[in-house]
């Protein structure tokens, strides 16, 4: 038997099983990751701690949106700082700035 005959066999349990995975691994990064505190203000809220990525441009992917292979994802978490969700809002609005004056 075919690896491909066996999944179109199975392919109902297969994408469950791999759906019910690929949720456990995003929840546990996010638990992970969700000890960290906004670099602006300090909150220490893990419910509200999202990720930004600094470069825009240099971002792949949203973070959480599926389980990436571990190093893709650590590689994306690099471009980013944790900031409470009204930090973010004011960084893109322009609201607030995350590099330091220097007078």
């Amino acid at each position: 038997m075919t690896s491909k005959a066996y999944y179109q066999r199975n392919k109902a349990e297969i994408i469950a099983k791999n759906t019910a995975r690929n949720k456990l691994t995003v929840q546990m990064r996010r638990d992970l990751l969700s000890d960290f505190s906004c670099k602006a203000c300090s909150n220490t809220d893990p419910s509200v701690i999202q990720w930004h990525h600094v470069d825009p441009e240099s971002k792949e992917f949203e973070l959480f949106r599926t389980a990436w292979p571990v190093e893709r994802f650590w590689d994306e978490v690099l471009k980013c700082v944790p900031l409470c969700a009204n930090c973010h809002v004011k960084i893109h609005k322009e609201l607030l700035c995350l590099l330091p004056i220097h007078l």
